[in-house]
């Protein structure tokens, strides 16, 4: 009887132990989650702002080619067409 009782509060630690060490590893878990998230938040936001970037150089661009076919006559233009 005593030994199956020690046997008993064995088990039970073992378990505790195996408890409490799969609630650390959830806990590492939770972390390495935490972290992956907030690096790959990081990683789209800078790209959504490269793409904004990007945007806004194509734009300036654009206008900046309007104005200046704007100032060009209509031989200056077909002229500037053809040169490679």
């Amino acid at each position: 009887m005593a030994e199956a009782h020690l046997e008993g509060e064995r088990i039970i630690r073992n378990a505790e132990e195996k408890r409490l060490a799969l609630l650390e590893e959830l806990q590492e878990l939770n972390r390495q989650k935490i972290s992956f998230e907030s690096g790959l938040r990081s990683l789209v936001e800078s790209h959504l702002k490269l793409l904004e970037m990007d945007n806004l150089l194509i734009e300036e661009t654009r206008e900046l080619h309007t104005r200046l076919l704007g100032t060009l006559s209509d031989d200056e233009i077909d002229d500037s067409i053809k040169l490679p």
